[in-house]
């Protein structure tokens, strides 16, 4: 397959959740609608595929003729920032640089060609067909092709130009559907100070109620929301609430009291899985607008004044295996009319929560490096795994150095380890080889204070 000569809805299916921009062939600034894929005109024509990791950019591999599970060779043209081509195909590595890149598998081994040598060995390989284009970081795809025979070292060599080079990141370690976690202190953008996630951690020393697993990219799955039934609306105080399926709007016909308001409640269903909701308002309430949920304990999750004309927006989690409603509400004595955009998602991943204000640990961070303070008191973060088997294994970094517990039995509700400075710690579902142990212990050394 090669992005310049077949049609790109025939050999991928592209998604992402929200509009991006991109710079169209005159470098005027273009917004693509949501699962509409961008492509680079840096180079003056519509050539490089867009794939941004942050944005949940997938191109998902709809067909690969005559896939051979016992030799072939992927050759890639691209741009690649700290990104991993053909992800789950066996090769498991994030790459920067340019130019092309060849994977050859033969005879259990696997070969990945770049700058005229062999730039990494994977023994024993065993092949597999991957289902997207690229993972993590950044990536510009500019010809994809796979031939089902495994090129010669000559020939790979004499294609493989340009200049790249292999960068460690956990996220490698789940390259193959492993299950298990990736929580860093450095990711602040996954970090929050309550469990639903509503309030972001914006500086040192605030608790942590919320943090969000990176093993998995933290991607979104598709919206749940529009599946959903009509509301049930609660009247009060003589309002007269109505519900819009087709445009998305709330309405209150008739003027109640300060203190009463109609209430639009949506039924759940219970999930296994973390889900992130986002609200975007845009209307007159001419008072008080709140959204609340009954899901896991959370109660009002949002409650301020607003006025005419005003947009709203709002994000928080739900945490799974608790069914119950989400709400929202406008309390005052004016009618409105609010347009509501809804989207409900799963977050994928095993993320680690802690309710219980009393229980929380705290961020730390000295403008370098950042961790979690535990008071070896009765401070918690809990993730509910699945299954990790017997053969698992736990890596992190704290104040006393890096850590690596091998043959875990890891299964349920499971809390971070309990040190005074968790820097980062990793849960994978298997064994590690040795270059991974090595790569590991480097990586987590670098995040914590000498």
């Amino acid at each position: 397959m090669a992005l310049k000569t077949v049609p790109f809805n025939v050999a991928f299916t592209f998604s992402r959740p929200n509009p991006a921009d991109y710079e169209d062939i005159n470098g005027d600034t273009q917004t693509a609608g949501t699962d509409v894929p961008r492509f680079n005109y840096s180079e003056g024509v519509g050539e490089g595929l867009l794939l941004d990791a942050s944005l949940s950019e997938t191109a998902a591999i709809n067909d690969i003729p005559n896939f051979n599970s016992s030799s072939g060779t992927w050759v890639i043209k691209a741009d690649l920032d700290k990104s991993m081509p053909i992800p789950g195909s066996g090769f498991g590595q994030l790459l920067e640089g340019s130019g092309y890149v060849v994977f050859v598998y033969s005879a259990g081994v696997g070969k990945c060609w770049a700058n005229g040598d062999v730039l990494f060995t994977v023994d024993p390989f065993t092949a597999a067909e991957p289902g997207h284009l690229s993972d993590s970081g950044l990536t510009k795809i500019k010809e994809v092709t796979y031939y089902p025979y495994a090129w010669s070292d000559s020939q790979a060599a004499a294609k493989a130009t340009g200049s790249f080079a292999t960068y460690f990141s956990p996220a490698a370690l789940f390259s193959n559907g492993e299950q298990g976690a990736w929580l860093a202190a450095s990711d602040i953008e996954n970090i929050f100070q309550d469990s639903p996630g509503a309030l972001s951690i914006s500086a040192d020393n605030q608790v942590i109620g919320l943090f969000l697993d990176a093993s998995e990219g933290a991607e979104l799955g598709p919206d749940e929301f529009s599946g959903y039934a009509a509301p049930s609306i609660s009247d009060s105080g003589g309002s007269s609430g109505a519900w819009d399926s087709g445009t998305g709007t709330l309405s209150n016909g008739s003027v109640g009291t300060s203190s009463s308001h109609p209430r639009y409640q949506w039924s759940m269903d219970s999930k296994p899985y973390w889900r992130k909701v986002t609200h975007t308002f845009t209307g007159d309430t001419g008072a008080i607008f709140g959204v609340g949920s009954s899901v896991g304990g959370v109660g009002l999750l949002y409650r301020s004044s607003q006025g005419d004309d005003f947009t709203q927006e709002l994000s928080f989690y739900l945490p799974p295996g608790n069914p119950g409603v989400l709400q929202v509400f406008m309390d005052g004595t004016t009618e409105y009319s609010v347009v509501m955009d809804c989207t409900i998602q799963e977050i994928k991943g095993n993320h680690a929560s802690q309710s219980t204000t009393a229980q929380k640990p705290k961020y730390r961070t000295d403008g370098t490096y950042h961790w979690v303070e535990d008071d070896l008191v009765d401070d918690a973060l809990v993730v509910d795994f699945p299954d990790l088997g017997a053969d698992a294994t736990v890596a992190y970094a704290d104040d006393s150095g890096v850590t690596i517990l091998t043959g875990q039995t890891i299964t349920g509700e499971t809390e971070l380890p309990h040190v005074a400075k968790l820097y980062e710690v990793i849960y994978v579902d298997r064994a590690l080889t040795g270059p991974e142990t090595s790569a590991i212990t480097d990586y987590l050394e670098s995040k914590r204070e000498p």
